[in-house]
């Protein structure tokens, strides 16, 4: 997220008014900088914060940019997934640091660190970038959970953690399986044998 992303994301909410106005941007939480100029200027956001399994996240992630470059007719010659180990050698933010969502979690300044884990983080890339926003934190599981009482819960919790009148309807608009016509000849199944090193090192 960029300085631009942030003042836009600023003047949008402060155009909202009284209505709860929401943002979706997934690598908020690993760059940082947006939330923090938010921060700035509106320190009473709340924010939900999503997250899942490193190995399908950096699947569905990878094949998103696949699916991103052949619908924008902007196809080039993709790096091998197994080639994008560490943030150092990412493509198009796709790296196995980026599915490791410990990292940015503890960017926020929410827990205390160890000298070792701040030492690990600054080895990534990474800096404390402590946000004032209560934090609501969940499995992207959690959204299709089919025990009834379980994701009713769920629903509540949000809804009275956003200050809602009203128990919130999850969709999922961006499953991302890439099959049938959204698959591509660089589309992959992190489930083949020849991705086993890369699945261990994401777990």
């Amino acid at each position: 997220a960029s300085t631009n992303d942030a003042d836009a994301d600023a003047d949008a909410i402060g155009a909202a008014g009284s209505i709860k106005h929401g943002i979706k941007c997934p690598l908020s939480v690993w760059h940082t900088i947006g939330l923090q100029k938010l921060a700035q200027s509106m320190p009473n956001v709340k924010l939900v914060i999503g997250v899942r399994h490193p190995v399908w996240f950096f699947q569905s992630y990878y094949n998103y940019r696949i699916t991103s470059m052949h619908d924008k007719k902007t196809v080039v010659e993709v790096p091998p997934a197994e080639s994008l180990i560490g943030i150092e050698h990412h493509w198009k933010d796709v790296s196995t640091d980026i599915a490791r969502f410990e990292l940015g979690l503890m960017q926020l300044g929410k827990v205390e660190l160890s000298g070792q884990e701040l030492t690990h983080l600054t080895s990534k890339g990474r800096q404390m970038a402590e946000i004032p926003y209560q934090i609501f934190l969940y499995s992207i599981e959690q959204l299709d959970d089919t025990d009834e009482k379980r994701s009713a819960v769920f629903s509540n919790d949000m809804q009275r953690f956003l200050g809602l009148d009203e128990p919130i309807s999850f969709t999922r608009e961006n499953v991302n399986h890439f099959v049938g016509a959204k698959r591509h000849p660089e589309t992959i199944d992190i489930c083949e044998p020849r991705f086993d090193s890369l699945r261990s090192l994401l777990v």
